[in-house]
């Protein structure tokens, strides 16, 4: 078997593959292609896949499995990388599955050279059927360009004029191919590395039992004794059940003798040494063979192993046996000398002489076998030594994964930056739109792009929720609250969603509850929010109902359990174990009917569970759910603590007093703020970067500074603690409110250790900037 990694891959991206070949230069990375056709392809690769297993090609194979949504893995193929999309290969995933939801028709380079075979003959358009076929489907052709064609834009012209549609081009180029080929390979090495390792080890194992065997063996015996002893050598090393062996001697065959008293149906009775060719063969059962044993080319008989307990093993018992049998032959000659010496013990008298010559000779060829051991344990403790070093390359490998566990972390913090910026335009611009004049057509439209753009950050927030979490740094941040208020606000938070469904929607609160509990109220609504969706996405008629009750009250602890009621299509039950796991939908068809990640219940659980409590669901298929969870909180002592609840009115009214000095490199936000910083009646001056705001500062005085964090040459951070040590010779104080994408756990900590006053995560919620902005400003100082 070739010690090399086989990477399947669809032949449409063959040319990208023989680019990353060449810039690679990886003697131990073949790729091997399967069939473009999409509808046939799962067969193609199985049979690619079982040829190259069979023939031994290769020592493993990596099957990058691009699949269609809801088809599930292939059975029987190992080695399996999932993608949603073979486009992702080229690209990231996120970039995928946006250009996806944006409704353009995704290709490749290989896919555009082949376009007229796929779209006429498998797919059996004409330009008419494919020109209604793509108008339903998508608004755009977008080729995901990986950079290896030199001249594909003929090729995406005359395919986007076919369907009649535009086009554009992404340059993503070999990044992304790379690093996929690159992990598969590492993983792989890692994989090989281990177990040759573990084969080496019990290689060792097996040749010490051996050897020490032997050597406790290695005594002059009659052949019966010497016999027994390889039979109980062999019981030990193979398991076999069956033993047998044919004596030689002077060239006639002896009687057969066995291991045990029952005997089987040997094959050494039929065994002829004229075709006996080889130095052994596998007997007709497959689960044992036969080999002989000579010495200095002198037959002295076969030996049979049948019956062994696991024959999976056969190849490694060869290669012991093969060892072994060269210092058997030697053991058996010296019984057949020993043998000789007492039967004519009298002959030895008068032939004394020729004897010693003999003995002599052969003593030399004893010693000439004992230095053939002790070369080969020269050659064991080589081994050891290499696998020592195996040992240290996987120690580095384990720590190169962990420096990329880092880099995930990371990478999940510019992603959450990138991402949250143009989203904070987006929410932000349509939030301003509400104050402008429109008609009622224009409204709805601005209310469904708002609710699209939080439904959006809702995904955002559950992805960046379930990376914290898998580290282990999600942190409550308990405040004084008032159950009912939060209450009402769920109840105003979903009353339109419900009542746009034609449902009712039902709170119900325990009215001997405390007024001022404390809790973390941000993932208390979080969990709320998702449960109570939840309810109203999955019914279609009736009501939901929920409750709020006391079920423990001691010392200043309560608990409260939590209940969310519907009528809607309920959950089998064979279903309900793997609800709360991560990234489970249960409807996972092609037409999908509900939207979702599959994160919310998993990152729900989660949270009741650092709050102390459990969640459980009760259902009925068909006619609906309730879902419980229980939450363990402390009861605001006195006043005092409640009096630090602020109670702040977000109104219309102005504050022209109020001066805002903005920090920001991005044009959208800054015309956002300037938008909204009128609409509020607060006066407000712009800095693009660093620089201008300190040459601003030096001519101005502002009651407030919103900085933004990453900003090219300086971050907001290194701003914030020059404007904290220019301070200090001032004594004065400026408000800064860090307004930043960066919303991973911590990243609050550190901007208020840094020196700023509060923090505000993108997008910006414009209820939530009026109420910071109030609370700062000169009217509450």
């Amino acid at each position: 078997m070739n010690d090399k990694l086989c990477i399947l891959i669809c032949e449409s991206f063959k040319v990208e593959a023989e680019s990353m070949l060449g810039i690679l230069k990886n003697g131990e990375i073949e790729f091997k292609y399967y069939s473009m056709d999409c509808i046939n392809c799962r067969s193609q690769r199985q049979k690619l896949y079982d040829g190259l297993i069979a023939s031994g090609y290769c020592s493993d194979s990596v099957i990058l499995l691009p699949t269609q949504k809801g088809s599930g893995k292939d059975e029987n193929l190992a080695g399996e990388s999932i993608f949603n999309s073979c486009l992702s290969l080229l690209a990231g995933g996120d970039l995928i599955n946006y250009l996806s939801s944006m409704g353009y028709y995704l290709t490749t380079p290989g896919w555009l050279k082949r376009w007229k075979h796929i779209i006429m003959d498998i797919y059996g358009f004409n330009q008419e059927t494919a020109r209604e076929f793509f108008s339903e489907y998508c608004k755009k052709v977008v080729l995901i360009d990986s950079g290896v064609y030199s001249n594909i834009l003929p090729d995406l012209i005359e395919f986007s004029e076919y369907i009649g549609m535009k086009y554009e081009i992404i340059d993503v180029g070999l990044e992304c191919f790379s690093s996929i080929i690159n992990n598969s390979y590492k993983k792989w090495k890692v994989n090989r590395l281990e177990y040759i390792l573990n084969l080496k080890n019990k290689q060792v194992t097996d040749y010490a039992l051996v050897f020490d065997f032997l050597e406790k063996k290695a005594t002059l015996l009659k052949r019966e004794d010497l016999i027994k002893n390889i039979f109980t050598l062999f019981e030990m090393l193979t398991g076999a059940k069956h033993l047998a062996f044919l004596p030689v001697i002077e060239h006639k065959k002896g009687e057969i003798i066995f291991n045990q008293e029952k005997l089987y149906k040997s094959e050494l009775y039929d065994i002829d040494n004229s075709e006996f060719r080889q130095s052994y063969f596998l007997t007709a059962s497959g689960a044992g063979f036969i080999f002989k044993i000579t010495f200095n080319n002198e037959l002295m008989g076969y030996m049979e192993v049948e019956d062994i307990m696991f024959p999976n093993y056969m190849e490694k018992y060869l290669d012991l046996s093969k060892t072994i049998i060269i210092i058997l032959g030697i053991m058996l000659f010296n019984s057949k000398i020993y043998e000789k010496l007492i039967d004519t013990n009298e002959e030895l008298l008068s032939l004394n002489n020729e004897l010693e010559v003999l003995v002599d000779k052969r003593t030399s060829q004893l010693l000439e076998a004992n230095g053939s051991l002790e070369e080969t344990n020269c050659m064991l403790e080589e081994e050891i030594e290499g696998h020592k070093l195996t040992e240290t390359k996987l120690k580095a490998a384990k720590e190169e994964a962990e420096r990329a566990n880092s880099a995930k972390s990371q990478f999940l913090a510019n992603m959450s930056h990138e991402i949250r910026t143009p989203m904070n335009g987006i929410m932000g611009m349509t939030s301003l739109l509400e104050f402008s004049k429109l008609t009622d057509e224009q409204i709805d439209i601005v209310k469904m792009i708002e609710t699209s753009s939080k439904h959006l950050l809702q995904i955002i927030n559950d992805i960046l929720d379930l990376s914290v979490m898998d580290v282990g740094k999600i942190e409550l941040k308990p405040e004084c609250i008032n159950i009912f208020n939060l209450m009402n606000e769920s109840r105003n938070l979903f009353t339109y969603l419900a009542e746009n469904k034609g449902l009712k929607l039902e709170i119900i609160v325990d009215n001997n509850l405390p007024n001022e509990i404390i809790l973390d109220k941000g993932r208390l609504m979080q969990v709320l929010s998702n449960l109570i969706g939840n309810a109203i996405k999955f019914t279609e008629e009736g009501k939901i109902q929920v409750s709020v009750d006391k079920v423990e009250d001691k010392a200043n602890k309560m608990k409260l359990m939590f209940s969310i009621k519907d009528t809607g299509i309920g959950i089998k039950e064979e279903d309900i174990p793997r609800l709360f796991n991560y990234f489970t939908q249960l409807d996972i068809s092609a037409s999908k009917k509900f939207q979702g990640t599959g994160l919310g219940l998993a990152i729900s659980k989660n949270i009741v569970e650092l709050m102390g409590g459990e969640i459980s669901v009760e259902s009925q298929y068909g006619k609906g759910s309730t879902f419980y969870f229980t939450c363990l909180f402390d009861i605001a002592s006195d006043s005092k603590e409640s009096s630090n609840i602020q109670k702040i009115c977000i109104d219309n009214k102005s504050y022209p007093e109020t001066r805002i000095l903005q920090v920001e490199d991005d044009i959208i936000s800054q015309r956002f703020m300037n938008q909204l910083c009128k609409l509020a009646g607060w006066k407000i001056k712009i800095a693009s970067n660093w620089l201008e705001a300190l040459n601003i500062l030096e001519n101005e005085d502002f009651d407030i500074i919103l900085m933004d964090i990453q900003m090219p040459d300086m971050s907001g951070i290194e701003l914030t603690k020059i404007i904290r040590e220019k301070e200090k010779l001032t004594g004065k104080h400026i408000t800064i409110i860090a307004m930043t994408a960066y919303a991973m756990g911590g990243d609050r900590d550190i901007c208020i250790n840094t020196g700023m006053d509060d923090y505000i995560s993108k997008p910006i919620e414009v209820m939530k900037l009026k109420e910071v902005i109030t609370k700062y400003s000169n009217s509450y100082k």
